[in-house]
């Protein structure tokens, strides 16, 4: 799992290097164009996140606007993207946490989206999944309650499970 990247958190870059290809630009421009590209990934989905996030927006920008989330963010690699994708994630929980309003599926189509490129992209991130423990379970329909309860268990356990053969495998 170590060597495999969702295509997804490369398009922007790619994006980059296929518009240098077509205007006929040498490689130092190409990667200008991909590296700035990243970047603009990077900046709009921290802006979607401060947009969303219902509380501490200062911090959230104070995070991804210390240097080195920026240097990140106009780097050739796939971390502006996974960056992006996570605090969009944790926006979308915080908001699903502090809803007042019942929380029905359609509204943990995002975050679970989020949550499964994310992992996808990096592994190691699996511990974002116990996020979801700071939605209150009155916030779902009694109807799912018990659901989402069986699913942070087993969730939880998969998460703890997992740290720990990393931690025995030295993986």
């Amino acid at each position: 799992y170590k060597e495999v990247y969702i295509p997804m958190t490369y398009y922007s870059q790619g994006f980059g290097f296929y518009l240098g290809r077509i205007m006929g630009w040498n490689a130092y421009n190409m990667i200008a164009l991909a590296r700035l590209l990243n970047l603009l990934a990077y900046i709009l989905l921290t802006y979607l996140e401060i947009r969303k996030m219902p509380f501490q927006k200062d911090l959230m920008v104070a995070i991804a606007l210390i240097p080195i989330s920026i240097f990140q963010g106009a780097s050739l690699s796939a971390d502006p993207v996974i960056h992006g994708f996570s605090f969009l994630f944790v926006a979308s929980v915080m908001a699903l946490a502090t809803s007042k309003k019942p929380i029905n599926l359609l509204r943990l189509v995002l975050p679970f989206l989020l949550l499964w490129n994310i992992v996808f992209a990096k592994p190691a991130y699996i511990a974002l999944v116990l996020l979801f423990f700071a939605i209150p379970l009155r916030n779902f329909p009694k109807a799912l309650q018990g659901i989402i309860r069986i699913g942070l268990v087993v969730g939880g356990s998969a998460v703890a499970a997992g740290v720990l053969y990393g931690f025995v495998s030295g993986a």
